[in-house]
């Protein structure tokens, strides 16, 4: 009886420790929950969220996933000044943009630094950009639109053909904006006022007859005309050796001339230029053609034409060696003849 109680016990203590062991495992790899409160912290332009609230965890080496999403406040825009029911437009520096047909334009944003233009569907109004700073807190921006008038640039003397579509002409206006173009007029909007304004033309063979002037806008339209000069350099032909009376044919920048005397100038801008010396009857001509380069300052071409030796004068002089010779030939044979009777 004693030994099967005994045995008894032993397997009783056996199952004990299993099941205490298989406890163990269970709790120490599960992690146990209590009631406290979980504190989560995030950055002023940020909200936190979570979905294990009022949880947290004993375990060390437990994680909490967490959604963050970025917190944006009210930016409100009023305007004043344009005709009801006017479209207006908003254009941010991160290339967003916001419209209304009412004097406030409302929208959200998040922290930072923007700078913004504004711009109508009226192209008689206009207003002024600027920039703006959101910080944890509405913001609050006035703008006010002002009548606008049109100011027309107009040029004249000015080539645009060919490679000089590559340059263009400026003008920048005080108190306004510094504009371009590749035409013969430019275009402004502007309030009423007086201005003062600069010329300039990237192509240096130009320039302004005035590169500086004022006008007045006064509730009108205006017209400003500008006159462009086009420098030019003096390119001399000077021609060497030629006779009076013999007249010469050049072929330059395009055009034949025939010249009497020994030069003849031209007034060009810059560039390379072809030119061609028509043969002359009698002469040489060197050098007969070639290319010039006008880089700001004048050319002189020096051409020398002489005298050549033609084929019939040449022949001439042949012949009239052959009968000296034969006249010498002639007498020395005959004077050979004499003294030979003589002493005969």
């Amino acid at each position: 009886m004693t030994e099967k109680l005994q045995n008894r016990m032993k397997v009783l203590g056996q199952t004990l420790c299993f099941v205490f062991v298989v406890f163990f495992m269970l709790t120490a790899s599960n992690p146990q929950f209590t009631n406290s409160n979980t504190s989560i912290h995030s950055e002023p332009n940020y909200i936190a969220e979570s979905q294990f609230t009022n949880q947290s965890f004993k375990p060390h080496n437990a994680t909490a996933f967490v959604a963050v999403k970025t917190y944006e406040y009210p930016v409100n825009f009023t305007e004043t000044g344009l005709p009801n029911k006017t479209k207006w437009t908003i254009t941010l520096s991160n290339n967003q943009e916001y419209y209304s047909c009412n004097p406030f334009n409302l929208f959200n944003l998040p922290n930072g630094s923007y700078s913004y233009f504004i711009c109508s569907a009226n192209s008689s109004f206009s207003a002024n950009g600027g920039t703006f700073s959101v910080y944890g807190s509405d913001v609050n921006i006035s703008v006010s639109f002002f009548m606008v008038y049109k100011v027309k640039f107009i040029e004249t003397g000015m080539n645009f053909t060919g490679p000089s579509l590559a340059w263009s002409w400026t003008v920048n206006i005080s108190k306004g904006p510094l504009a371009l173009t590749y035409s013969n007029c430019l275009y402004f909007d502007l309030p009423n006022g007086t201005y003062s304004f600069t010329v300039k033309s990237s192509n240096e063979s130009y320039y302004p007859k005035n590169s500086t002037g004022k006008f007045q806008i006064d509730g009108h339209i205006l017209v400003e005309k500008l006159t462009f000069i086009l420098l030019t350099y003096n390119v001399n032909f000077v021609v060497k050796g030629l006779p009076n009376g013999i007249t010469w044919d050049l072929t330059f920048n395009g055009k034949t001339q025939n010249i009497t005397g020994n030069n003849i100038s031209f007034e060009l801008s810059n560039g390379t230029y072809h030119y061609t010396i028509a043969h002359i009857q009698n002469f040489t001509v060197s050098p007969s053609f070639g290319n010039i380069t006008v880089d700001g300052r004048s050319i002189s071409v020096n051409v020398t034409i002489s005298k050549a030796n033609s084929l019939k004068t040449t022949g001439f002089s042949v012949k009239f060696q052959y009968i000296i010779l034969a006249v010498v030939v002639v007498a020395v044979i005959s004077l050979f003849l004499v003294l030979y009777r003589k002493k005969i």
